[in-house]
């Protein structure tokens, strides 16, 4: 496999001071160290926060949460809006929730189950 240089990052995870490691050398190229990274559609910070993901997993709900009203408006069905609601929004909130639900602060939980009980109210 070859790994273009230009495209791989480097982490380091955990407690450890990056600033003692060396920098990643892949033929004679240095390889950027970064903080945080997306990988498969996760958003994953070299401490171990998920503070970025939930932030990233509010910013995309967003606009679906105003989709959402602007159908309300438009006079559709409650049972359309829950259809809406769960075959949009919830897949895009619960996405790989296994990974990052049990660690998440009380702050960022109650930052997701707020939008949740937007988008209830507006069903």
């Amino acid at each position: 496999m070859l790994i273009n240089c230009n495209k791989t990052k480097e982490a380091i995870i955990g407690k450890q001071k990056s600033d003692n490691i060396p920098l990643l050398q892949i033929d004679g190229k240095q390889i950027e160290r970064v903080s945080h990274f997306k990988i498969l559609g996760l958003q994953l910070s070299d401490n171990l926060l998920w503070d970025r993901n939930v932030e990233y997993i509010c910013n995309k709900i967003s606009p679906k949460l105003y989709f959402l009203k602007l159908l309300k408006r438009a006079g559709l069905s409650s049972d359309d809006l829950q259809y809406f609601y769960i075959t949009v929004i919830r897949p895009i909130s619960e996405y790989a929730c296994t990974v990052w639900n049990h660690n998440l602060t009380s702050t960022l939980s109650n930052q997701l189950e707020s939008y949740q009980k937007t988008a209830l109210r507006i069903i």
